[in-house]
Formats: structure tokens, C-alpha cells, sequence
């Protein structure tokens, strides 16, 4: 009795061809590793659900010139046109900025103003529904002030002319989203 196999694909691929699906194969497979390992590396929120100030990061990291964050799921959105910004800040220098994440940890700058006029206006929004979350204005690297956050604030800064505004959040296994939004006159 003869036993017939039937091949589940009739595929007649060069043995080049298997070794490329083998290989994108083994790298999506490793995407997924590193995304699964990288979930782990958040700043744990240490002081419950209810409670959004900053166990870990300080004013002082936030006023560090260079800082790293790490994001899960999250996605940014820019909009309008750039001030006079330069440098690694130069992507932060839109009219409108937003940014949220299923769980953010670190600090990252969110936006940026650097301009000759006076005053500038800063419309920001955010909301946080789990993990810390802390929102500051600098000047010119200085801190300026603290920005309440679950809520919408307007903040108007004057004698700002050729400074640099920046607004950065800190989080820590974050559950947020933020908007700012800048009126020149």
C-alpha cells in the first residue's frame, strides 16, 4: 500500500528564497523579544494609583541638559511652523505639539520656542491616568515653573525674546497624554 503525502504548500522556492523568509522570520521574531524586554525597563510607580507626583526623578534631572525616556505604544503628533530652535530641540519646535503613551518613563522634552517677540502663550493640556507624571517650563535652561497636571492651563511668559522656551515632562510608568500649544503675537 502507497502512502500518498500532500504537501501542505506547493512552493518551488530556491533554497536563497528559504533562507530569506528564514531570516525575516527570525528578525520579527526578535522584535518581539526586545519589545517584551524593553516593556520591563519602565520606572516603577511606587506611590499608588491615585497619586501622580514623581517618586524617583528630580528637578534636578529635569533640568539636565541631556535625558532618555522609553515609551511604550505611544505616538507623537506636530503641527504649523518652527520659531528659530537649533539642535536636538530642533524637532520640539512646532505651533502645536502632542504627545501620549500607554506607559512612558524618563524625560523628553516636548516642545520648544525661541523667538524675537514678546509675549509668548502657552496653551497646555494633559491628562494622566496612571503611573507619575510632572510637567515644567524652562528658560533659557532655567527652571521658569511647574504646570499642574489632569488639567488645562494657560500660561503667558513674558520678556522672553531670543530665550529658550522648552517644556518637558518626566514620568514614570506613565499612562498620559499632553498637548501644547504656542500664540505668538
Amino acid at each position: 500500500m502507497r502512502i500518498r503525502y500532500r504537501k501542505f504548500w506547493n512552493l518551488n522556492l530556491s533554497k536563497t528564497a528559504w533562507l530569506i523568509i528564514a531570516g525575516v522570520t527570525l528578525l520579527i521574531s526578535l522584535v518581539f523579544i526586545a519589545v517584551a524586554l524593553l516593556g520591563n525597563s519602565h520606572i516603577e510607580d511606587q506611590n499608588g494609583p491615585h497619586n501622580y507626583a514623581l517618586c524617583q526623578l528630580t528637578l534636578e534631572d529635569l533640568l539636565a541638559e541631556h535625558h532618555s525616556s522609553n515609551s511604550f505604544m505611544s505616538s507623537r503628533i506636530q503641527s504649523g511652523s518652527a520659531t528659530r530652535v537649533s539642535g536636538n530641540l530642533r524637532n520640539c519646535d512646532y505651533t502645536k505639539c502632542s504627545f501620549r503613551a500607554k506607559k512612558f518613563s524618563g524625560i523628553q522634552a516636548i516642545h520648544a520656542t525661541k523667538t524675537d517677540r514678546n509675549p509668548l502663550t502657552l496653551h497646555i493640556s494633559s491628562q494622566v491616568d496612571a503611573g507619575n507624571m510632572e510637567i515644567v517650563i524652562l528658560v533659557d535652561g532655567a527652571f521658569y515653573a511647574y504646570v499642574p497636571v489632569n488639567s488645562t492651563q494657560t500660561i503667558r511668559l513674558e520678556d522672553i525674546a531670543q530665550k529658550l522656551v522648552v517644556v518637558k515632562i518626566a514620568g514614570e510608568s506613565a499612562a498620559m497624554n499632553i498637548t501644547v500649544e504656542r500664540t505668538l503675537p
